[in-house]
């Protein structure tokens, strides 16, 4: 079970330690039981743990079990807070924020947020995540109740976990990055991004194009067009494909590694801000992205304009140094 469910899904959430538990047996059930109307769940919950600390268990991969889709900004995380969101159209959203303790303050990181559907029937939470492509992620169910203000999801031993009403201005700047960032993901998946410094002149007077394809499933596909000491004609190109991810105002790749020689050895993950602007003067829309100390920036093509270079692509005819997805880096 994936742990940016682990707020909703019980199993997940005992992977955390000091998570408070209450035991319940059949009559407390039936005294406390959910009923069949969503009415009564919608609105924001947010767990009575908070904030939670995070145990990492160097059984489950250590501070790596803890990366929210590809990689935290930091992998420091020492507390995260849980919430629910449910909405009377029956959209459900996820919402794990992380932060470092400082002393006595928690220092805010970044956030993982995760959108479904939900339904109520019998006693029970159905919710189903836009994002479950794995078949073991499918649509989950948990009993619940609500008593005293409280919502309690019960676990299939009757552990029950319990979370508070809280005012959506508690939540509300993350939904809004939220769906910021999921406009920005549909505007990168189209069409294609060009490097802005194209023809780029490396260290040794050659000449190189630099392009990137980007797709909603979350994979990437890095283009490079290498010509030579002149920028005449293409003589050969290379292909990558990697990973990408956009959430809580960061930009996040993972992509291949290779050496000098061209071979492949292992993967690397960086994590960026990011910004879109438009130049109105040519009608151009850039991408910056940013790890606080280099800003790279790409601008948006159509197909039409890597079409020409698109014959040259021969992933064995050139030597592949070691190349950051995206942004481009040496």
């Amino acid at each position: 079970m994936t742990m940016k469910k682990m707020y909703f899904w019980m199993l997940a959430l005992l992977m955390v330690g000091g998570m408070t538990c209450v035991s319940c047996d059949d009559d407390d059930e039936k005294d406390n039981g959910g009923g069949d109307s969503k009415n009564e769940l919608v609105g924001v919950w947010a767990s009575t743990d908070n904030p939670i600390p995070i145990d990492y268990d160097d059984d489950e991969g250590g501070p790596k079990a803890k990366q929210t889709r590809l990689i935290l900004p930091s992998e420091e995380a020492t507390h995260e807070d849980g919430y629910m969101i449910f909405r009377e159209d029956g959209t459900f959203y996820g919402l794990d924020v992380y932060f470092k303790q400082n002393g006595s303050k928690m220092v805010y990181l970044t956030f993982d947020m995760n959108k479904g559907t939900y339904k109520v029937k019998n006693g029970k939470i159905t919710v189903t995540y836009d994002d479950d492509s794995d078949p073991e992620d499918g649509p989950l169910n948990v009993k619940y109740s609500i008593k005293s203000g409280k919502l309690t999801i019960y676990d299939d031993k009757g552990n029950g976990y319990t979370f508070k009403r809280v005012e959506e201005s508690e939540v509300k700047e993350y939904l809004d990055q939220y769906e910021k960032d999921e406009e920005a993901k549909k505007l990168l998946a189209t069409g294609y991004w060009a490097y802005a410094e194209n023809p780029y002149k490396d260290s040794d007077g050659d000449y190189w194009r630099y392009f990137y394809e980007y797709n909603l499933n979350g994979s990437c596909q890095y283009y490079e067009f290498y010509f030579g000491n002149s920028t005449a004609s293409c003589k050969s190109g290379v292909t990558y494909g990697g990973h990408w991810d956009i959430i809580g105002g960061y930009y996040y790749e993972s992509y291949a590694c290779y050496d000098g020689d061209g071979d492949f050895f292992g993967y690397d993950t960086n994590v960026f801000t990011y910004s879109f602007y438009t130049n109105e003067q040519i009608g151009r829309v850039y991408l910056t992205l940013s790890n606080g100390e280099n800003t790279w920036r790409y601008f948006q093509v159509s197909q039409s304009y890597i079409d020409d270079y698109l014959p040259y692509l021969n992933n064995d005819n050139i030597r592949a140094p070691m190349r950051s997805f995206a942004p481009h880096c040496k």
